[in-house]
């Protein structure tokens, strides 16, 4: 018997939702292929004494971008070298004159005054330098944040959030996620995050756990042997100091070879993971025991061959970490691109600012 469906009623019809489509994301990269760029640039810095650095970031972003492939369409890096070189002799030239001018205690405090006022609008153009050359289907990324909130952000609340003995750096590192994520605008849409100070607590008590467990076993063995009596008692003694300093600085390697790319990682999955642009929903979601696992076997490598496995290492956490992101949206992706590059073409492309670079602050 033919079955008769009775219509949605009003409210049916309101409270039903669209179909959502999922695309993933891919790294195509491989480790030969990111070692080639990776011991070329490495030749050209030491050979021109780190002048490369500049060709040397845009041909590894350019390789990292072009290789991270989304519902089958690749991101682009269209940057040039001469803004980042710009930025780099302006980095130089700040140390230069603080080294210079450090003994004398009045002039010192007025280069941290000075510092307070530059810095700022060097990180936001360094920001929008980032989001501007980062495109995806010919649709570029913005960054429309100001100055002040840059500084209130990315300097202040991360000053002020020490004083109390760091307990206020996690949620000082979440605020400054959701400024930066609001602030980022793909084509006409705007980025939001859903960050977390506890997400960030999180982030910080793993990576702090991490650098303890390692840690532990390593002091026990050192405080056991100079409990034994002392390093220099002999030449024997001496060899087996030798010994132990050697084997502390592979340890520190290591250590850093872990703790680092977890600690991204998960700095990453807080950021990103439930953010949304426009109504595309961002899905971020790699395992913690996986990274860490992945970041043993890169940091046993990285050892074992003197940092030569570095670029294969790299990439091995590179594809693991993109195969844990995806974008769902109701339209999927190609309506979505399609109606904001429209968007984009009638309201016109943003202009590019005057004081164009990109600077390495460690923020």
């Amino acid at each position: 018997m033919e079955q008769v469906h009775a219509p949605l009623s009003n409210h049916d019809q309101l409270n039903s939702t669209p179909p959502q489509k999922e695309e993933r994301c891919a790294f195509t990269g491989t480790g030969d292929g990111y070692a080639k760029v990776f011991f070329v640039n490495l030749a050209f810095n030491i050979l021109t004494f780190g002048f490369y650095t500049p060709w040397a970031k845009v041909r590894r972003l350019k390789y990292f971008h072009h290789h991270t492939v989304l519902a089958g369409s690749p991101f682009e890096y269209t940057a040039d070298p001469w803004p980042i070189f710009k930025g780099r002799l302006i980095v130089v030239g700040l140390a230069i004159v603080f080294s210079l001018f450090s003994a004398v205690p009045i002039l010192n405090v007025l280069l941290y005054v000075a510092l307070v006022a530059i810095v700022p609008r060097l990180l936001l153009q360094t920001y929008r330098f980032r989001a501007r050359y980062s495109e995806y289907r010919g649709l570029k990324f913005h960054f429309n944040g100001t100055t002040w909130e840059v500084f209130l952000y990315s300097m202040l609340y991360r000053f002020l959030a020490v004083l109390p003995f760091g307990l206020l750096v996690p949620a000082a590192r979440a605020a400054e996620r959701r400024y930066l994520m609001g602030e980022l605008q793909f084509g006409t849409s705007h980025f939001q995050a859903r960050t977390t100070a506890g997400d960030f607590w999180r982030v910080y008590l793993i990576s702090m756990a991490l650098g303890l467990l390692a840690f532990v076993p390593v002091s026990a063995i050192f405080f056991a042997r100079m409990l034994a009596g002392s390093f220099f008692e002999s030449a024997s003694d001496e060899s087996e100091a030798l010994l132990l300093a050697v084997f502390g600085v592979l340890f520190y390697i290591g250590l850093l070879s872990v703790v680092n790319p977890v600690f991204h990682t998960l700095v990453a999955r807080a950021t990103w993971d439930g953010a949304t642009v426009g109504d595309a929903t961002i899905t971020y979601n790699p395992e913690t025991l996986a990274t860490i696992r992945i970041a043993l076997g890169n940091a046993a490598l990285t050892i074992l061959t003197l940092s030569l496995a570095h670029p294969w290492c790299v990439v091995r956490l590179l594809k693991y970490k993109m195969s844990c992101l995806s974008v769902t949206s109701a339209a999927g992706l190609e309506s979505f691109v399609g109606v904001r590059r429209e968007e984009v073409r009638a309201l016109g492309d943003q202009a590019a600012d005057v004081l164009d670079m990109d600077l390495d602050f460690g923020f």
